[in-house]
């Protein structure tokens, strides 16, 4: 939250802030996910160029709720519903295998990895939790 080019303080002496969601149409996401460790997580900067937030939207995870519904009450459900990254870490690890897999082969019989039973069974059942997670 600012007035003007200054952050509004809390009684604590924090800055203030609020959460707001917006259609993914209306905001832009930058190609600047390379720090380490953060490669391919799906961690990235977004702008919002001409967003125009109605005051009654964003919310702060330091009020009381201001709906009743199970999910918009529970003040933790908004980092517990964070589950993009996990899932979408899981989906490139799953196509990773699998394009490695038809490269690699496995000695001694020299055979493609991809073509080795329990490998494949391994990645059926990764696809069938992520599936799973994903539902």
């Amino acid at each position: 939250m600012f007035e003007g080019d200054s952050p509004v303080m809390t009684k604590l002496g924090v800055p203030e802030w609020r959460v707001a969601m917006a259609p993914s149409s209306q905001w832009q996401v930058l190609d600047t996910g390379y720090a380490t460790g953060l490669a391919d997580s799906g961690s990235r900067d977004s702008t919002t160029p001409d967003l125009l937030v109605p005051n009654e939207h964003p919310f702060s995870l330091f009020q009381a709720a201001r709906r009743e519904e199970p999910f918009s009450a529970c003040r933790g459900m908004f980092f517990a519903n964070q589950h993009l990254v996990p899932l979408g870490l899981a989906r490139r690890t799953i196509d990773t295998v699998q394009r490695l897999a038809g490269k690699k082969r496995v000695m001694p019989e020299l055979v493609p990895q991809g073509d080795v039973p329990r490998l494949r069974a391994a990645l059926v059942r990764a696809e069938v939790l992520l599936g799973a997670a994903r539902a």
